[in-house]
């Protein structure tokens, strides 16, 4: 793991992981928000058995899972990693043998001139040939040729920032990745 002090571009703090669990609680609907600072828009779970987007708003979570029967919802019992992000900061969590894990990633001003990379990870690569259908909340279920169902926010494309630090030999390396914010509405595409 890179050291915080050499990341360029962003803060990187841990998450005790008495706060991941009850992140990830507050997360499913079960339990508040343990941290009073953080303004999420958006999540993602991915669990042993299913993957699941969410969208913050005023009246709490709304888990892809609770708009569509075909997604399953998150278990403790099977989550393995989420993400819960803004345009300005994410909360990193995940569980293994020994418990719950996190870590904060925020953007800070880049004091050397080396910024971090954007980029947009498309959810569509072809769209012709994948079917979209705008569900409530504001989600949309799109469905490939291959059948996979995929209920994410609405957008054409995740944003993703990648922070980079330099290795032992001094060469720039992404070291840390994030995810921000969806992209223009596709909609109307």
């Amino acid at each position: 793991m890179t050291n915080k002090s050499k990341l360029h571009g962003a803060e990187l703090s841990p998450i005790t992981s008495d706060t991941a669990e009850k992140l990830f609680a507050w997360l499913i609907n079960k339990g508040s928000a343990p941290i009073d600072s953080f303004n999420p828009k958006w999540a993602v779970i991915q669990c042993a058995d299913t993957f699941i987007w969410g969208i913050y708003d005023s009246d709490g979570w709304k888990l892809a899972s609770d708009i569509d029967p075909d997604i399953r919802p998150p278990k403790a019992k099977t989550f393995i990693e989420a993400r819960i992000f803004n345009e300005n900061e994410e909360a990193l969590l995940w569980q293994d043998s020994k418990g719950f894990h996190g870590r904060s990633l925020k953007n800070k001003e880049c004091a050397n001139g080396v910024s971090p990379l954007d980029r947009e990870a498309a959810f569509d690569e072809n769209k012709d040939h994948t079917t979209r259908e705008e569900l409530s909340g504001g989600f949309i279920k799109r469905i490939n040729p291959g059948g996979r169902i995929l209920v994410t926010p609405q957008g054409k494309a995740l944003c993703i920032k990648e922070y980079l630090a330099e290795d032992e030999c001094g060469i720039l390396r992404i070291a840390a990745t994030r995810f921000c914010k969806f992209s223009v509405d596709d909609r109307n595409e």
